[in-house]
């Protein structure tokens, strides 16, 4: 039986990749930050609930001797680095400046002492790390695909950047088989409430059920290439199963945007004047959009076999029928 341990297992991507796993009998491990947050006892209740019972550890991302001891004892033959420190736009825009350095210096942190505990203890394993779509967030290129330099304006898109280098780092100087999955935006019915995605099912439902008459977003202009985490995390656990490391990028090459998404929300909530009941911070498009963060998987899709499941509308209707339902499938 191989053994995983996944970091993050009871977010989003950690909870459908457990799934999956389990599925192909592993033995599923993680690492979670005690106290659970509600979001993460809700998933760990649901995959519970589903029989899918990974073993829970207790460690600190930020302790290195706490990471090696646990890393020594267990052995994995697989690790899925998918903790990371993160806020939506709008928080960071309130929080300012001393909050981004927070996020660097987490993200580079337990990215760097993962990765130096398994070139120390356990060098044969794959260890396949998160990376995202604003590692590409200053280049001029799109889409975006495996030979696009990095360059990023955020310093999220920088942590993650760094991580992916140091990857580079630990299996040339100790063969450390290390793949860095970039991964675009992919929602699901699992995704916390303060991303746009979620905020938009959640109210709409709220505005069925009576509970207000309307809510207000930052803009509707903002171009994603979103996808289903369900599928993502398949193709993490595809990249984590080759002999050979190899950065791939997973994303569906489509560009929607917010209104996009709103508008296919709506519709599957039968809301039909959604616009009276949105108040719009930015009423019309900035004059110089960024270049649209839009990725080209198509070398994921020869080396893994790796497919979408779900189509843009179907993403859609799964997250606002789970919200009208209280799923998280």
């Amino acid at each position: 039986m191989k053994k995983a341990l996944i970091t993050g297992i009871l977010g989003q991507d950690g909870s459908y990749l457990t799934e999956l796993l389990f599925e192909c009998g592993y033995d599923v491990h993680g690492i979670v930050r005690l106290p659970l947050s509600l979001h993460a006892k809700k998933i760990q209740n649901h995959l519970d609930a589903k029989g899918f019972r990974p073993t829970l550890h207790s460690c600190r991302l930020s302790d290195p001797e706490e990471i090696t001891t646990l890393i020594q004892h267990l052995q994995p033959d697989e690790c899925y680095h998918l903790a990371v420190t993160h806020f939506p736009s709008q928080a960071r825009e309130n929080a300012g400046w001393l909050q981004d350095i927070g996020v660097y210096s987490d993200n580079v942190q337990s990215g760097l002492h993962i990765l130096g505990a398994f070139a120390n203890v356990c060098a044969d394993a794959h260890v396949v790390v998160a990376g995202s779509c604003l590692m590409f967030s200053s280049v001029e290129q799109t889409p975006q695909n495996e030979m696009t330099t990095f360059a990023s304006h955020s310093l999220y898109g920088l942590s993650k950047i760094s991580v992916a280098e140091l990857g580079k780092y630990f299996y040339t100087e100790c063969g450390l088989r290390v793949s860095t999955a970039i991964l675009y935006n992919h929602e699901s019915p699992r995704r916390q409430g303060d991303f746009v995605t979620k905020k938009i099912t959640r109210n709409f439902k709220k505005i069925i059920d009576g509970e207000i008459d309307g809510f207000g977003l930052h803009n509707l202009y903002s171009i994603k290439d979103w996808g289903y985490a369900k599928d993502y995390a398949n193709g993490m656990r595809l990249m984590g199963k080759q002999d050979m490391p190899q950065d791939l990028i997973l994303a569906t090459g489509q560009a929607h945007t917010v209104e996009d998404f709103i508008a296919v929300a709506a519709k599957c909530a039968g809301i039909t004047d959604w616009r009276s009941r949105i108040q719009v911070q930015c009423s019309s498009p900035p004059m110089n959009m960024p270049v649209a963060l839009i990725g080209d998987s198509s070398l994921a899709m020869r080396d893994l076999g790796w497919q979408h499941s779900l189509d843009f509308e179907e993403l859609v209707a799964l997250m606002m029928d789970s919200e009208m339902a209280g799923s998280l499938d």
